[in-house]
């Protein structure tokens, strides 16, 4: 029994950790409506495939969208479970060259200003924010327009008031608590082949 047991811990593991595909189309479901992003490898490789790890890991489901800069960003990434949180806070990947600037609609991850910093946390760029590029934060994604309005949507009245620390240590608690009228992603997933066929078929 423990060996069956092992042997399935040991397929989960490789199948949620599998390789990012070159590039992908990821649904948000948030609490303003849904947005659809489109992610492509070579913009970001070790990024995209942090990103693509944590979608697999439904790290970004139930996301609060904590920082909300007018004209400039929305971010989120901090799990709304302090223990999953916490599991990620300090697994840092290596910094990419920048190849997708920060324009409308593109989404790059948050880090210090300290090399390979970057963890979970990423951001969508409401404007043209060029100027982030030569400090190192590289696109991985672009929502269309369409989806950029959807996160410019959410609540912004608390702006960078919610406290990182307490949500790390306290979670979707604090948030919901602190400040109730926050909006968040509910929930995040790759679009499979046959729905973004029918997405295109829909468009058309």
């Amino acid at each position: 029994m423990k060996i069956i047991i092992f042997l399935l811990l040991t397929l989960t593991s490789i199948i949620l950790s599998q390789e990012a595909p070159e590039e992908f189309n990821v649904v948000f479901e948030t609490t303003m409506g849904n947005a659809i992003l489109h992610v492509k490898k070579q913009y970001s490789p070790n990024g995209v495939q942090r990103f693509y790890e944590l979608i697999q890991k439904k790290y970004y489901d139930e996301n609060g969208l904590f920082r909300f800069v007018k004209n400039f960003v929305v971010q989120w990434g901090i799990n709304g479970d302090p223990k999953t949180s916490s599991e990620w806070k300090n697994k840092n990947i290596p910094d990419d060259p920048v190849k997708l600037s920060n324009l409308r609609g593109v989404v790059s991850f948050a880090m210090t200003s300290e090399k390979n910093s970057r963890t979970t946390q990423v951001y969508v760029n409401f404007g043209n924010n060029s100027h982030l590029d030569k400090l190192r934060f590289a696109g991985i994604g672009k929502f269309d327009e369409a989806g950029v309005k959807i996160m410019e949507s959410a609540f912004s009245g608390y702006a960078q008031r919610p406290n990182q620390g307490l949500i790390y240590s306290r979670g979707n608690a604090y948030l919901k608590r602190s400040f109730p009228k926050l909006s968040y992603i509910n929930r995040v997933y790759i679009l499979e082949e046959n729905d973004q066929l029918n997405l295109k078929f829909a468009k058309n």
